[in-house]
């Protein structure tokens, strides 16, 4: 291939890769309640597509997995999904223009009393999600702490409601929980 047609090739391959992806992931709202040695995840996760043609979109979902976090043992989401070694692909359509959503619950133990919920992943998109709200829901016995600032926690039945609510969301870290 001479020299032309390659500069052609990556003017055009640039041209496609800086454009603004065909959907948007712009919010999400997860809780996190804490048990004795598990951790149950639901997660409520907003897109929009942002032209103006239906889209057929392969979605991946990653769970910690390593030496304190087992892979989940229930996972619940309405659409068939495959399985990897840390995570699962599903596929979902939609429509032009429109914002839509998926919920998906898990839970997996863990070996020690930490949690880490992954958040970098943001970073692959170069945007911030607009909008991320996470609850932390632990029985008044465990002492909570995060490194994501949280609010004062409130008491909901027998159980403290921690609030982390964050806009333009580009974290660096994942949210990591001890108690």
């Amino acid at each position: 291939m001479n020299w032309r047609i390659r500069l052609i090739f990556i003017v055009v391959f640039l041209c496609i890769c800086q454009q603004a992806p065909p959907i948007d992931f712009f919010k999400e709202d997860v809780t996190m309640e804490l048990f004795e040695g598990r951790v149950r995840v639901t997660g409520a996760y907003y897109f929009r597509n942002l032209t103006d043609i239906g889209k057929r979109v392969r979605f991946y979902y990653p769970f910690p997995v390593d030496s304190n976090h087992d892979f989940p043992d229930t996972i619940a989401i309405r659409y068939p999904f495959e399985i990897d070694s840390a995570g699962i692909y599903f596929w979902l359509s939609v429509g032009p223009s429109i914002v839509d959503s998926f919920v998906i619950s898990y839970e997996q133990q863990v070996r020690e009393p930490f949690f880490r919920y992954i958040t970098t992943t943001t970073q692959e998109w170069k945007r911030p999600i607009k909008e991320a709200r996470f609850t932390i829901v632990a029985p008044e016995t465990l002492a909570i702490n995060a490194n994501y600032a949280f609010s004062e926690p409130k008491k909901v039945g027998d159980n403290l409601h921690y609030y982390i609510p964050i806009v333009n969301f580009l974290p660096d870290e994942d949210l990591l929980i001890t108690w």
